[in-house]
């Protein structure tokens, strides 16, 4: 094989005048070469080519398997991709849309299984519940664009077509029309600009990217931070309904985890001999430890008799969902929660209108709560930036609802005045 002008695109010249491509990647974590296609059969003429098809046709060989009607669909898409005109592929945000969710979830899948290599087959792999959490949040960006970009004038058009014109348009009637708020919005054109960013590194389109940023993040903070007092009332609450609605706000309370966080806690994570508790960070693709009190020590050496060690700490109330050694995630918070929220906070507010969901109560209230008060008793700001898994003090700054910093004490100060009785 010789070296093509593209970093990672190797060829070989057959005997009967034919071109193979290759290209070097890693599966499963280990380096490989992987057979792209030949010149003949798959009108690979250069290194560009060879990388444009390799990216918009992946094999079983490659184990990237996607599910098969989706397969089937990009496969369709593609097949009427090409409107040949002097040699120039042209692509409509559409088609680059379609071919960028598709990467999406294929590095989902890549990214879990290099992780798991212990997992030996797909089968494992697709029931992997973290697989189902991060596909759901490509799923929820899907949903969106074809809401609201799919149908419009925008997403049918030659992406090199797209002027300032279309955008405001766009921007102005289209989203207009649909009520949405400002940080909706900038949300939907930054993916769009992420689609095209993606096919331009891809080497799919050679164009200048026309998403530049027309909407500024508004970077609204959540006003409405609960006092140890009300965090007490919530716990006292909420411990009045089955474990099943107690548990989640006990544990998002004592590492201030967020709701996928929660979710993924098992009995195995929690080791009661060196006190620490391991949590998934699924935002950032990574796992922490934190502390235990003693007080939730005494506690979960409890409660967790009745736990099988692969058993989730959230579970379903619902006898058929729970399988012996085939424990079922909820993928979702118990919808009381909410309900227990609302109740004790949020009477009055409505959660349509942009002022009141300012100051709404939710489940994410009880991180940032949490975080907060940890602060303003003195807690140092770079505890508080472990505590919560941030990546950087500013970061945790920007997180934190507050007009004045104290540093000096610790978390179990904090936990003291809420875990009283527990």
């Amino acid at each position: 094989m010789q070296k093509s002008d593209l970093k990672g695109i190797y060829f070989k010249e057959l005997q009967n005048g034919d071109v193979s491509w290759y290209i070097k990647c890693r599966l499963n974590g280990n380096p490989t070469t992987v057979k792209i296609g030949n010149k003949k059969k798959d009108k690979i003429k250069t290194a560009q080519e060879a990388y444009k098809f390799y990216y918009a046709h992946k094999s079983d060989s490659q184990q990237e398997k996607d599910d098969i009607e989706e397969i089937e669909r990009i496969e369709q898409v593609k097949e009427n991709l090409p409107i040949e005109q002097s040699d120039k592929k042209i692509y409509t945000l559409n088609d680059l849309a379609l071919l960028y969710f598709d990467r999406r979830k294929s590095k989902v899948r890549r990214k879990l299984r290099e992780k798991n290599t212990h997992l030996k087959n797909e089968e494992q792999l697709e029931s992997l519940p973290l697989l189902k959490i991060k596909l759901k949040g490509v799923q929820k960006e899907i949903y969106q664009y074809n809401k609201y970009v799919k149908n419009s004038k925008i997403g049918n058009m030659a992406v090199d077509k797209i002027t300032m014109t279309e955008l405001d348009e766009f921007l102005y009637e289209d989203l207009g029309e649909s009520f949405l708020t400002e940080k909706s919005k900038f949300n939907i054109m930054s993916y769009l600009k992420t689609v095209v960013n993606s096919a331009i590194t891809h080497l799919i389109v050679d164009i200048k990217n026309p998403f530049v940023q027309k909407v500024k993040n508004p970077r609204k903070q959540r006003e409405r931070v609960l006092s140890p007092e009300e965090i007490k009332l919530l716990l006292d609450t909420a411990k009045t309904h089955n474990t099943n609605v107690y548990m989640p706000i006990y544990l998002a309370v004592l590492t201030a985890g967020r709701v996928n966080t929660i979710l993924n806690i098992r009995k195995k994570d929690i080791n009661l001999q060196e006190k620490t508790i391991y949590l998934n960070n699924i935002k950032a693709s990574k796992q922490y430890k934190l502390a235990l009190n003693d007080k939730s020590v005494a506690w979960f050496s409890k409660i967790l008799v009745d736990y099988e060690n692969d058993e989730y700490l959230v579970r379903s109330v619902r006898p058929h969902l729970k399988q012996t050694k085939n424990f079922t995630q909820m993928m979702t918070m118990p919808k009381k929660v909410y309900e227990i929220m609302d109740e004790l906070f949020n009477q009055g507010l409505d959660k349509q209108n942009n002022q009141d969901r300012d100051f709404v109560v939710n489940f994410h209230s009880i991180r940032r709560s949490v975080a907060t008060n940890l602060a303003r008793q003195g807690t140092s700001l770079y505890d508080v930036m472990v505590f919560l898994n941030h990546s950087s003090i500013e970061q945790t700054m920007k997180y934190l609802n507050m007009t004045s910093t104290n540093l000096g004490n610790e978390h179990n100060k904090l936990m003291s005045k809420i875990f009283v009785e527990y």
